[in-house]
Parts: structure tokens; C-alpha cells; sequence
């Protein structure tokens, strides 16, 4: 399991932000890795890095789901709004809550079907 930083807000120098495309591309391109969980602001469904994200794992093939965080946040009309752009353009989205514990049983069953499927649970 690794952690990676948050590459569309964290507060680094721009040269520092483009060393970790390299890391990043070193430690996919290994083929090592199973699933990728990729956490985004549902207040901000269009976040260029998160675009950016999906395609760099899709064209390496790295198998990925979406989560949606600060789910609690949002008001119904803009759960609806947020939920229609985000899966628009990332697939399936699961919302969750760290805060209400919304969506947190959801994401654990997906994580765990998905690494039963692939066989990548050893």
C-alpha cells in the first residue's frame, strides 16, 4: 500500500511537483500494482489533476476506482451535480463520508471484491 501525495493541491514548488511524476511512473510502470484508489473533491469535479491522474493509470493499464471524499459536505442538489460530472468523466464514483462514515462500508466491499477478483489479496 502506498500513499501518494496530493498532486492537484499539495503546496510545493513546481519543480518539486514535476519529480513526482517520475516516482510515480517508476513505481506504476513496475506492474506491481494492483489497485489504485484515487480520491477527489466532489466540490471540485472537474480538477484538472484529477483527469490527468486517471489517464497517466489508465494508459498503464493500472486498475483504479474512484472515490469521491467530503461526501457530507454537499447538499443534495449538489450531490446530484457533482456526482453526474464526476461520473462522467471517471466512471463509477463512490461517495463517502470520513466525518458521518457515509459510503465508508460500500468502499470496503468494492476494494475487497476487486482485489478478489484480480487475485492481488496475497
Amino acid at each position: 500500500m502506498a500513499d501518494l501525495p496530493g498532486i492537484g493541491f499539495a503546496r510545493v514548488p513546481t519543480e518539486e511537483r514535476q519529480s513526482w511524476e517520475g516516482l510515480a511512473a517508476a513505481f506504476f510502470d513496475r506492474g506491481q500494482v494492483e489497485l489504485v484508489v484515487r480520491l477527489v473533491d466532489p466540490r471540485v469535479p472537474e480538477a484538472p489533476a484529477d483527469i490527468v491522474l486517471r489517464d497517466f493509470l489508465a494508459a498503464r493499464n493500472v486498475p483504479s476506482i474512484t472515490v469521491a471524499t467530503k461526501w457530507d459536505r454537499l447538499g443534495a442538489p449538489e450531490r446530484a451535480s457533482a456526482r453526474a460530472v464526476l461520473e462522467a468523466r471517471h466512471g463509477e464514483v463512490i461517495p463517502v463520508s470520513a466525518k458521518s462514515g457515509e459510503g465508508i462500508e460500500t468502499l470496503r466491499r468494492v476494494i475487497r471484491r476487486r482485489i478478489e477478483k484480480d487475485g492481488s489479496h496475497g
